[in-house]
Parts: structure tokens; C-alpha cells; sequence
């Protein structure tokens, strides 16, 4: 019968090791904000104090994964969004985009889009856009757009 108690051993200290990482302390969350929020501001949850863009842009740069959502049918929130995108591309030219509204097995069809070889209409007409999201593509638009001439790859989520 052979021993196992030496491998049994090592297995055990290398997945206790791996538990022993704990994450770095969250910072202080300041003091809820009593203000009510206005149209336009960027608010931390769930303090509710309002940051600025470039705030915003502090706290995230060299995260591997930014989350952005919106309100699909609000004008500003996707104005900010590709603002942030813009910053986020200067920060890190390998910055990629997924986005919910496309599924995965369309995502031939955004690579084409981003290589330029079809035109957003039919990119949208290939990914079945106005069949499965139905949202104003006019506001996506603009971050599409910035996506293809800046070549950062969108991925069907």
C-alpha cells in the first residue's frame, strides 16, 4: 500500500496558503452625503458623496475591470460613459468594451465592425440589434464610433 501522507501533506499547506490571501482593507467610506443628488452628478454608492470625473478616473486607474451602466434611454449617462471610455483608452490602449446588448455569437460581427469592414448599420442589422435590444442605437452610437476608430474591441457580453 503506498503513503499518502507526504502529498497529502504539501496539498493541504498549498490550498491553506491560497485561503491565507485576504484582500486589501477597503478604504474609510466618508460620511453619507445629506444633499440630494443633482442631474449630472457622480455619486460614490453608497456614501453618496460626489466625486468628479477626474476623481472617478483616480480611483479606478490600473483596475482591471470598470464597470459603467446607465439608464439606457438617459443622454448624459452615455455622454459620461464615453468620456470615462476616452479616459480610461489614454490610461490603457489595451482598454476592451463589453456590452450587453450583443451576445456572444455575434461577436464576428463587432470584430468586423471595428476592422471597418461593414458599416454600423449592417453591423447592427448582423447582430440582430433592433430585434433583441430595441434601445436607441443613436445613443450607443458615439462610443461605437470612438471603438472603431481607435480599434478597441468590443465584446458581445
Amino acid at each position: 500500500m503506498r503513503d499518502f501522507t507526504i502529498p497529502a501533506i504539501l496539498l493541504s499547506l498549498f490550498l491553506a496558503a491560497g485561503c491565507e490571501v485576504a484582500p486589501p482593507p477597503a478604504p474609510e467610506a466618508p460620511p453619507a452625503s445629506t444633499e440630494a443628488p443633482e442631474v449630472g452628478g457622480i455619486y460614490v454608492c453608497p456614501s453618496g458623496q460626489r466625486i468628479s470625473t477626474e476623481d472617478l478616473l483616480a480611483r479606478v486607474k490600473g483596475d482591471r475591470v470598470v464597470y459603467l451602466g446607465e439608464s439606457h434611454n438617459n443622454t448624459w449617462h452615455h455622454e459620461l460613459q464615453l468620456e470615462i471610455v476616452k479616459a480610461l483608452h489614454e490610461q490603457d490602449p489595451d482598454l476592451l468594451i463589453g456590452m450587453e446588448m450583443f451576445q456572444r455569437p455575434f461577436q464576428k460581427h463587432l470584430d468586423d465592425y471595428v476592422a471597418g469592414k461593414v458599416p454600423e448599420r449592417e453591423m447592427l442589422r448582423r447582430t440582430q440589434y433592433f430585434e433583441r435590444w430595441q434601445y436607441d442605437h443613436t445613443m450607443y452610437a458615439p462610443l461605437w464610433q470612438y471603438c472603431r476608430a481607435h480599434g478597441i474591441r468590443v465584446i458581445a457580453l
